[in-house]
């Protein structure tokens, strides 16, 4: 057994690792113990209340707005994988830079990114995003709607299989890389974050697995 004097030598080393990992720490505690814990008091996934949160806080049809409440969600509520405001601006400005006319997204999760994205579109531009989990994809649509786009602007698909996903752009060939995985964490994808050949729309694939399809 340990004796006291023992087991209080350990407490400021303790107390050290504590102190200095507090960040990782506090992470864990709202990105696994918290959701687990919120997971089963409420019945709802975290991506389900996040929606709720926004509906109730938001303005409809206001896109700025809904991005802004989804920011304060996970500043304050619960942690989400999203592109966040800092990165969202430089997805902004390339999109401005490209002037594109399609693009594609691989991985919408709450659809967060592809309100950023579509709200910088032209008016005769389309966002095709496509999400693995059916779960979140329904989330995405309800946000993505929610913001005031409809389907001619943003069409969103529910699959898990690369190959059903090329023939949501026409005109457009991807072709899959030998390795690579795609946005937002989903395991088993066979996408690459910077690597596609292209025809004939010259395809720019963006940070967290969004291309940009230009003239």
């Amino acid at each position: 057994m340990v004796s006291p004097a023992i087991a209080l030598a350990f407490i400021p080393f303790l107390m050290t690792l504590i102190i200095r990992y507090r960040y990782y720490f506090l992470l864990f505690w709202r990105a696994v113990i918290l959701r687990k814990i919120q997971d089963y008091t409420t019945g709802l996934s975290r991506e389900e209340r996040a929606f709720q949160y926004v509906m109730t806080h938001s303005i409809p049809g206001d896109p700025e707005n809904i991005l802004s409440t989804f920011d304060t969600w996970c500043y304050h509520s619960e942690y989400l994988s999203n592109v966040g405001p800092e990165k969202g601006k430089i997805l902004e400005r390339l999109i401005s830079e490209n002037v594109p006319l399609t693009l594609l997204e691989l991985g919408t999760y709450c659809g967060y990114s592809a309100v950023r994205m579509a709200r910088n579109l032209s008016l005769s531009a389309r966002l095709y995003t496509v999400e693995m989990d059916k779960g979140n994809a329904a989330v995405a649509e309800k946000i993505i709607r929610l913001a005031g786009f409809d389907e001619d602007a943003v069409s969103i698909a529910a699959d898990s299989s690369p190959t059903a996903r090329t023939p949501l752009v026409p005109d457009t060939v991807l072709t899959r890389p030998d390795t690579g995985s795609a946005a937002h964490g989903h395991r088993n994808r066979k996408w690459s974050h910077s690597r596609f050949a292209v025809s004939p729309l010259r395809v720019r694939v963006f940070s967290g697995g969004t291309a940009c399809g230009g003239r």
